[in-house]
C-alpha cells in the first residue's frame, strides 16, 4: 500500500464515521476547525511547557501521537467537505522536511507548529491546514504509514461504538468479561490496543479489526447477561 492508497482509505473511513453520526453531515455546518483547535491544544498541553513545573521532562510522545491522529480525523473531515481529492492532499505534502528545519521529537519545534496549526484553524485555507498536519506529523516522528497504522484502528473503534449504541448510551465501554474480578476495569480502547499489538501490521485492515471487536464485544455482552 502506498501513501495515496492510505489517504484514500482514511478518507473513506472518515466519511463512513461522519455519516454514522449524521447522514447529512456534509450540510450540517459542523465547525471542524474548533475541534482541530481544541485537539491541538490538548497535544500542546502534553508537552512540558509549564514553566512552574519541570520543563526538562520528556513528554509522553505516545499520547501526543494519539492526539495528532485525532486532529487528522477533523482535518480529513474538512477536506471531504471541501471535496478535496486524495491526490490533492498528498500533493500538499512538503517534499523535504529537513530543508524546512523541522526537528523530530523536539518540544520547542512541536509547540511552534501547534501554534501555527491553531492560528490556521481560525482562518487559514484548507491547504494550509493539511500542510500544517504534515509538519506536525513529522515533528512527532511519524510517517504517513505510521499515521495510517494508528488512524485505522481508532477510526474502526469509533465506527464500532456508533454501531453498538454509543450515541443513545447503551454501548458498554467497559469490556471486562471477568466474572471473578468485577472490579477490574478494561476499556474498549485497551482491548483495541491489545489486538493491534498482537497482530502483524499487514493484517490490520479495517475489516479484520471490526471482526475482532465484534467477537470480543459479544463475549462482554454475554458475560453481563
Amino acid at each position: 500500500m502506498n501513501d495515496l492508497q492510505r489517504i484514500e482509505d482514511m478518507m473513506k473511513l472518515q466519511g463512513t464515521m461522519n455519516a454514522l453520526v449524521n447522514s447529512d453531515w456534509r450540510t450540517a455546518e459542523y465547525n471542524w476547525r474548533d475541534a482541530i483547535m481544541l485537539e491541538a491544544a490538548e497535544a500542546f498541553d502534553h508537552t512540558s511547557w509549564k514553566w512552574w513545573k519541570d520543563t526538562t521532562k520528556e513528554p509522553d510522545w505516545g499520547q501526543i501521537k494519539l492526539e495528532v491522529i485525532d486532529i487528522w480525523h477533523f482535518v480529513l473531515s474538512t477536506a471531504l467537505e471541501e471535496e478535496m481529492t486524495a491526490e490533492k492532499i498528498l500533493g500538499i505534502k512538503p517534499s523535504n522536511m529537513e530543508t524546512l528545519g523541522i526537528k523530530t521529537l523536539d518540544q520547542t519545534t512541536l509547540r511552534n507548529i501547534i501554534r501555527i496549526l491553531i492560528s490556521d484553524s481560525l482562518g487559514g485555507s484548507h491547504n494550509r491546514l493539511v500542510e500544517d498536519m504534515y509538519l506536525l506529523t513529522h515533528a512527532v516522528g511519524m510517517s504517513l504509514e505510521d499515521v495510517y497504522n494508528l488512524y485505522v484502528p481508532k477510526n474502526v473503534l469509533n465506527i464500532f461504538r456508533q454501531n453498538n449504541g454509543y450515541k443513545d448510551g447503551t454501548y458498554l465501554k467497559n469490556w471486562n468479561a471477568n466474572k471473578f474480578d468485577p472490579d477490574m476495569v478494561i476499556e474498549d480502547n485497551q482491548v483495541l490496543t491489545a489486538i493491534v499489538e498482537t497482530t502483524k501490521p499487514e493484517l490490520l485492515t479495517a475489516e479484520f479489526l471490526m471482526e475482532r471487536l465484534t467477537t470480543e464485544y459479544a463475549k462482554v455482552k454475554e458475560s453481563k447477561a
